[in-house]
C-alpha cells in the first residue's frame, strides 16, 4: 500500500487489514517485530503470545519517533525490540484464531518477502494507480472471501516445523528434495504425496526431476552423480536440490489444494 516507507535500517509495510509491520534485516537475514505480527493476527496479550510460540526471538534497538524536536525534526529514542525470523511468523499464524490469518500469512510470504528479496522494498503504487488492475484485485479478493471458511480448514494444516524452516530460511545453501516434506512438517504430507502432488501440479516429471523452468527460476537445482557398478558399468544417479525460494514456492502449492 502506498505509505509504505523505509526509516534506516527499518522498512515499514502498512495494510489496511492489519495494520502496519516493521521488518529489518540482520546478518542478511529477515526480521520482524514481534509485537507487530501478534497484533495483526489479533493476539489479545501479544507479549505473552511470543514468549508462547515464538523460539527464535532477537532483541535489538530500534528508533522510535517519540515527537518533534524544536527544529521540526523527528525526536528518536533508542527502544530495544523483540525481532522474529519467518519460522515464528509461520508458528504465530499457525496458532492464530483470527479469521484472516491465512490472507495476512500469504500477504507476508507471498507478496511482501518476495519483493524485498527481489528489490529490496515492498511497494503496489502500480495497482493503485492503475484502475483495471485495482478491479481485478477486488475481484479476486471477493472470490477469496467466498472460499475463506473451506481455506480455514485447511490453515491447521500448515503447521511448519519452524526450526528447520528457519534453518534453511537463513541459509543460501540447498536441501535435497526428499527431505522437503519434512522441513515443511505438514501433517499428512509425506515424501511420496509431495512427490504425487508436484507431478501433478507439472513441476515434477515422471522421475520426479523438476522441470527447466523452475530449474531456471532458482527453485531447484539438479545435480547428476556418476557411479561405477561392479560390472566396470558407468551409471548417472540425479539429484535434486532444493532452494529456500523453492521451498516457499511448494508451500504455495500446497495452499492451492
Amino acid at each position: 500500500m502506498k505509505g509504505d516507507k523505509q526509516v534506516g535500517g527499518l522498512l515499514i509495510f502498512k495494510n489496511e487489514r492489519f495494520g502496519e509491520i516493521r521488518w529489518m534485516k540482520i546478518n542478511n537475514k529477515d526480521y520482524a517485530v514481534g509485537i507487530d505480527i501478534a497484533k495483526a493476527l489479533g493476539y489479545k496479550n501479544p507479549r505473552d503470545a511470543l514468549l508462547r510460540h515464538c523460539r527464535g526471538v532477537v532483541k535489538h534497538d530500534i528508533g522510535v519517533i517519540t515527537g518533534k524536536r524544536k527544529d521540526g525534526t523527528d525526536a528518536i529514542q533508542n527502544v530495544e525490540m523483540s525481532l522474529i525470523p519467518e519460522g515464528d511468523i509461520f508458528r504465530l499464524a499457525a496458532k492464530s484464531e483470527l479469521p484472516g490469518a491465512e490472507k495476512f500469512e500469504s500477504w507476508i510470504f507471498d507478496e511482501v518477502l518476495p519483493s524485498i528479496r527481489k528489490t529490496g522494498m515492498y511497494a503496489t503504487d502500480e495497482l493503485l494507480d492503475n484502475p483495471d488492475l485495482l478491479i481485478a484485485a477486488a475481484t479476486k479478493l471477493k472470490e477469496e472471501r467466498k472460499a475463506r471458511f473451506e481455506a480455514e480448514k485447511k490453515v491447521k494444516l500448515l503447521e511448519p516445523k519452524g526450526q528447520f524452516y528457519d534453518d534453511v530460511a537463513g541459509s543460501k545453501d540447498s536441501i535435497e528434495m526428499g527431505h522437503v516434506a519434512k522441513v515443511l512438517g505438514i501433517k499428512g504430507m509425506g515424501r511420496n504425496s509431495l512427490f504425487s502432488l508436484l507431478r501433478e501440479k507439472k513441476v515434477l516429471d515422471k522421475n520426479n526431476i523438476p522441470y527447466q523452468q523452475y530449474v531456471d527460476l532458482g527453485y531447484f537445482r539438479v545435480l547428476e552423480q556418476k557411479y561405477s557398478v561392479p560390472s566396470g558399468e558407468t551409471k548417472i544417479n540425479i539429484k535434486t536440490m532444493v532452494f529456500q525460494k523453492g521451498i516457499d514456492f511448494i508451500m504455495r502449492k500446497i495452499r492451492e489444494q
